[in-house]
């Protein structure tokens, strides 16, 4: 098993533009491990959308909890999970899935919330031109993970079942 650390606005993982990444409407899963040292700083683990332009959706933790967020044109739109808060120095699982039209977050395999809205209502096919998929940094944006580790991240056009996250 290997983890990457040591993240800045210049030292991350990106996916070039991939057309299997336009999810259209449709389901789909963002997972992966995360272990942060600090508390109280913004961690952007995953990131998705235009290089170019403040523009896509982010997997974050900071002081707040476990942050889910779309930026749009206009508006931004974020769920944070604060209870339980993260803990420093531990690994912890996370995975966010849109599943007809819903939002859903889990922490370590565990529900931690379900809303409407935001990434739930977004088109991929037609919010982004050239979408890049970034881990340890927001796309778009000079926001990284200032320090601590992550590990096996990755996206899928499925939405895994709760039984299945937990399994994981």
């Amino acid at each position: 098993l290997v983890a990457y650390s040591g993240f800045s606005t210049s030292n991350y993982l990106q996916q070039p533009y991939n057309s299997d990444l336009n999810f259209g409407t449709g389901d789909f899963s963002v997972t992966g491990w995360a272990k942060v040292e600090t508390s109280n700083v913004s961690h952007a683990l995953f990131g998705h959308g235009d290089d170019d332009t403040n523009n896509g959706f982010l997997i974050g933790l900071d002081a707040a909890g476990l942050n889910i967020g779309c930026l749009g044109v206009t508006s931004f739109t974020s769920q944070y999970i604060t209870a339980p808060s993260f803990a420093t120095d531990t690994w912890m699982f996370i995975t966010y899935k849109r599943e007809s039209n819903m939002n859903y977050s889990y922490i370590d395999g565990k529900l931690r919330a379900t809303w409407a809205g935001g990434l739930a209502g977004l088109n991929f096919n037609t919010k982004w031109t050239n979408p890049i998929t970034t881990i340890g940094k927001r796309a778009g944006t000079n926001n990284a993970m200032p320090d601590g580790s992550l590990a096996l991240w990755r996206i899928s056009a499925t939405a895994p079942s709760t039984e299945q996250i937990k399994e994981i």
